[in-house]
């Protein structure tokens, strides 16, 4: 069945043809010189979800869509992961509002580029705008709230060396969100530690995060009702989404072996707890 109709009986969703991606797939089929009508199953990637957004994919035939409904959900169907995947990503660049808290930062980075873009276009020159990487020393910001990751961190490994500490411990949170809290969990405790370590520990680490949630949060909007049966739940949740992740960044090269190694350990944990706990019986109940 096609993915488009699948989502759209999920959201509740009606199916239309769309003209334009279908004028666009016949347009390319006759380009190519491949004898005969479009094929039905070629024709099938223009039926779009009423209400869906369209993503334009100029690196193959099936357009990315996004389809969001009044409750918040959404779901994103990205064709041709990862070549075509990634050129949509690359053609996104610059083409919508700049994050607000970044922005003035970002119109210096972007002044530069387009800088000597002009100057080479214009004089033949083949200037590049280069950014060097921070140097930490004597004089940086070490503040334990307000300084950048890589000062704040020297500044904990110093004051644990000086206290005497035998470990440090250090939390990445690559993709923390705005929504159930057990999602940051889940990529902590799926992807961050070894799959043994996971095993022995994720019960009482589930306990602790709940615990201490529900100090801090109590009858709060929100979090009132919320049990542990629920953050059990949301957390074996979490590993598909994690899953979703290691197939679109599977392509990704490490740069060297240790690195190779890394990336490989980070694809096969989320997918490996998500067998654990067997996440594919929740799949008819994510709605």
């Amino acid at each position: 069945m096609h993915v488009g109709v699948v989502v759209a009986i999920d959201h509740a969703e009606a199916m239309r043809l769309d003209d334009a991606i279908l004028a666009s797939l016949e347009a390319r089929w006759a380009a190519r010189g491949w004898p005969g009508p479009l094929p039905e199953t070629n024709r099938n990637q223009a039926m779009i979800p009423d209400g869906a957004t369209i993503l334009e994919n100029r690196h193959g035939s099936a357009p990315g869509i996004w389809l969001e409904d009044d409750r918040g959900r959404w779901v994103a169907m990205l064709p041709g992961v990862p070549r075509e995947f990634r050129g949509m990503t690359e053609d996104a660049l610059l083409t919508g509002p700049l994050e607000p808290t970044n922005e003035p930062y970002a119109i210096a980075k972007i002044a530069g580029i387009k800088l000597c873009e002009s100057y080479n276009r214009q004089y033949g020159t083949d200037y590049r705008s280069v950014m060097p990487t921070n140097l930490y020393g004597p004089g940086d910001n070490y503040h334990p709230e307000n300084s950048h990751v890589i000062p704040a961190l020297l500044r904990r490994f110093h004051e644990a060396k000086l206290s005497g500490a035998d470990t440090i411990t250090m939390i990445d949170f690559q993709l923390s969100t705005r929504h159930v809290g057990a999602w940051d969990v889940c990529n902590l405790l799926a992807a961050s530690i070894t799959p043994e370590l996971r095993r022995e520990h994720e019960g009482a680490l589930l306990q602790r995060y709940y615990n201490r949630v529900s100090e801090l949060a109590g009858d709060k909007p929100g979090f009132a009702g919320y049990s542990l049966d629920r953050l059990w739940y949301d957390y074996r949740a979490s590993l598909l989404q994690q899953g979703v992740a290691q197939v679109i960044t599977s392509n990704l090269q490490g740069g060297n072996e240790r690195g190779t190694e890394l990336l490989e350990q980070l694809h096969m944990r989320p997918l490996l707890a998500a067998i654990d706990h067997n996440v594919g019986d929740i799949l008819k109940d994510i709605k």
